[in-house]
């Protein structure tokens, strides 16, 4: 949960790497003196990728 509405998530790269499946993302936060909703969020990204069986990892960048 995230306090306000300025908070977004992108995936940068999905790759499969050393037997696992690497998800890169960034989390937006909001700067000085943005106006943000004042509503608790809960960002979050939806992909579809084959099924592969390996495990996933997540790394902010």
């Amino acid at each position: 949960m995230r306090p306000n509405g300025c908070f977004a998530l992108s995936i940068q790269q999905v790759v499969e790497r050393d037997g696992a499946i690497i998800v890169r993302y960034h989390e937006g936060k909001p700067g000085p003196g943005d106006t943000c909703s004042a509503a608790a969020v809960y960002p979050l990204k939806l992909i579809r990728i084959q099924a592969t069986g390996l495990p996933i990892q997540f790394v902010e960048v």
